[in-house]
């Protein structure tokens, strides 16, 4: 049967510190949307101006089907 719909791809958040975006979160990211599923990274999703917690608890975390938690052990240390 042939539908008009689109797929549904995984909705994900990806919750982070800021000092792991650039080592390692937004490739993961990118890697995560080019093997079809729909990453939430705050760098892509939010503008300046925006609200932090309209955009990232309202559309972010409403919107996602699970959660990637990337949490390295100087994440850990911090207080």
């Amino acid at each position: 049967m042939i539908t008009d719909a689109t797929p549904e791809f995984p909705q994900v958040f990806i919750s982070h510190a800021s000092e792991d975006k650039g080592r390692f979160v937004e490739e993961f990211a990118t890697q995560l949307r080019y093997k079809g599923v729909d990453a939430w990274f705050d760098r892509w999703e939010m503008q300046a101006g925006d609200s932090l917690v309209e955009r990232i608890f309202e559309c972010g975390i409403a919107a996602a089907k699970a959660f990637v938690i990337v949490l390295p052990h100087a994440s850990v240390s911090k207080p």
